[in-house]
């Protein structure tokens, strides 16, 4: 059985680096925007990355996620549970 824990993280740049490695000590698997190369992208390209990597992402810039977050589900129904389709 693995000791693994069962979420794994994507900090993005407005995290502190000192953050990672205390999750990691605690056994999560943690990656920052710069071990991924994407320090200063978009919060476009970091919510897509995270989600691409099956990563949940921790941020301090909660409304700016939320509001990219909400607009995705909105476009791509069958990433989430209601049936929402895009504006034309």
């Amino acid at each position: 059985m693995s000791s693994q824990l069962f979420i794994e993280l994507y900090l993005d740049e407005d995290v502190d680096v000192l953050l990672v490695k205390l999750l990691r000590a605690r056994g999560f698997v943690a990656v920052t925007t710069q071990e991924a190369g994407l320090l200063g992208s978009t919060d476009d390209k970091q919510l897509a990355h995270a989600m691409s990597e099956r990563k949940a992402l921790l941020t301090h810039n909660r409304r700016d996620f939320e509001r990219l977050a909400t607009a995705f589900f909105y476009c791509h129904p069958e990433a989430s549970r209601d049936n929402y389709r895009c504006a034309s």
